[in-house]
């Protein structure tokens, strides 16, 4: 996601607080193209959801991906991350299961600053075309930018 193969129009969300926190700012290291701050003082780095329980962050990869890993990041610019979430992934944009390891469904730990981007590896790796991150807990509120390790399937 960092890189840019994936658009922004594959990244949504069960919604948005604004326009300045929209989806699609959820890439790690996400920093406004100019680099300036907003006339309210706050730079818009990150996804925040407009309603925090039961948000979703959603990426539609276009074909199956091997994912094996989850990098999440604060918001960066206020104290504003998960610290914890659990994933769901489907192949189509409406039936999602959730990830479960050791057949129970895995909450993982994520961010405890502003600054570190933390690395959770997925084991089994998930093949799906679509994967949803779901923020459990949080300091302060939702905010987050994230990015998966892994790759394309049949490439």
């Amino acid at each position: 996601m960092e890189n840019r193969q994936v658009l922004d129009s594959q990244i949504s969300a069960s919604s948005e607080h604004g326009d300045k926190h929209r989806a699609a700012n959820a890439r790690l290291n996400f920093q406004r193209p100019d680099g300036g701050w907003e006339t309210d003082g706050w730079r818009s780095l990150g996804w925040v959801p407009k309603t925090r329980n039961g948000s979703w962050l959603q990426i539609d990869f276009r074909v199956e991906a091997v994912i094996i890993g989850v990098l999440t990041q604060a918001r960066g610019d206020v104290p504003q991350w998960i610290t914890s979430y659990t994933l769901s992934y489907g192949n189509d944009a409406h039936d999602f299961y959730p990830y479960f390891e050791n057949g129970t469904e895995k909450i993982y730990s994520a961010n405890y600053d502003n600054i570190t981007i933390v690395n959770q590896s997925i084991s089994p790796v998930i093949i799906a075309r679509y994967i949803r991150i779901h923020p459990k807990s949080w300091h302060g509120s939702v905010g987050l930018r994230v990015d998966f390790s892994g790759c394309l399937k049949d490439l």
